[in-house]
């Protein structure tokens, strides 16, 4: 709107304090759109300079992945796609989508590429999205990750990205901790896809986590410690079916 435009370089917490001046602009929305836009000016830069693109309450904009990080996950699943014979379809399903930076960078390169979030105004917003990317061959579902996981059919990479808050919105480490609980849902995981990626908490306990996952018959086949400017800022974990033949992971 042109509210948007004219204040997009204002300070966002000034311009909330003056909202009685513009009783006909929907000012929480107009300051979601600034903010997040001074935000990915820095931290998605390819997507402040795509137009069209709609940014989410400030939170999501906190917890998504930067375009630095998505672009790693980006060159991972595209060594991956390399792998693979030549007649194998490129599926994939990001099952914890949020505001779906990770899913778009990735969704590139996989046909179909199915996005599944549980928030209904995320899914519309990442619909809008997606077309201004020009992913269009991209599918939106919203449902939470444990029902779309019972009745989707098998695809080639699954990602999760499980959320690290308590049901106070404390922040958590334990892997068995996030929501949905990856432990949990690893059998059902694993039959659903070739390869599993697991984006968790830079502190989290790592070789614990492999431990974990290895007693519920997973082979963790990498884990990448993702940093930027010497900052770790998650930790990825690419897991498979552990191998016939190995007793002990």
């Amino acid at each position: 709107s042109e509210f948007i435009r004219q204040h997009a370089n204002d300070d966002v917490k000034t311009l909330a304090l003056l909202g009685k001046r513009f009783p006909k602009v929907d000012l929480p929305y107009a300051l979601d759109q600034i903010r997040g836009r001074q935000l990915a000016r820095t931290k998605l830069p390819a997507w402040a300079n795509t137009e069209g693109i709609v940014y989410p309450p400030h939170l999501n904009m906190e917890q998504c992945s930067s375009e630095q990080t998505a672009l790693y996950k980006q060159e991972i699943a595209i060594r991956l796609l390399k792998e693979l014979p030549a007649e194998s379809e490129p599926t994939f399903a990001d099952l914890t989508g949020g505001f779906g930076v990770d899913f778009a960078f990735m969704a590139a390169h996989f046909s179909p590429a199915i996005y599944v979030e549980r928030q209904p105004l995320l899914c519309q917003l990442v619909q809008h999205n997606l077309n201004a990317l020009h992913l269009g061959h991209a599918k939106v579902v919203c449902a939470d990750a444990e029902s779309h996981l019972e009745r989707m059919e098998k695809v080639l990479c699954i990602y999760l990205d499980p959320a690290r808050r308590d049901k106070n919105g404390a922040k958590t480490v334990l892997i068995e901790h996030c929501s949905p609980d990856v432990l949990l849902l690893l059998p059902k995981l694993l039959a659903k896809s070739c390869l599993l990626m697991v984006k968790l908490s830079p502190m989290l306990h790592w070789q614990q986590a492999i431990k974990q996952m290895h007693e519920r018959g997973a082979w963790v086949r990498q884990m990448h410690i993702v940093a930027v400017k010497n900052e770790c800022k998650e930790l990825l974990f690419l897991v498979i079916d552990v191998p016939k033949g190995v007793v002990n992971p």
